[in-house]
């Protein structure tokens, strides 16, 4: 998928957290079972073993609006 700043990321399935997450998008908690989204960036400088290290999980309405732009 491709966001509103022109990078592309590989986004997962709306899910249940399986653990407490802190959403880049706003800062606060992922409680575990709640819906979200794991988005990591498709294109790393060291690779894609090294861009999964860096997924992070979303609220998904935080999710939308930064891939909106």
């Amino acid at each position: 998928m491709t966001v509103g700043d022109g990078r592309e990321y590989f986004v997962s399935t709306p899910a249940p957290a399986a653990k407490r997450y802190i959403c880049p998008g706003c800062g606060a908690s992922l409680a575990v079972g709640q819906t979200q989204v794991t988005a990591w960036e498709a294109d790393s400088l060291l690779g894609g073993e090294a861009a999964l290290e860096f997924r992070r999980h979303w609220h998904l309405a935080c999710w939308r609006s930064f891939a909106a732009g």
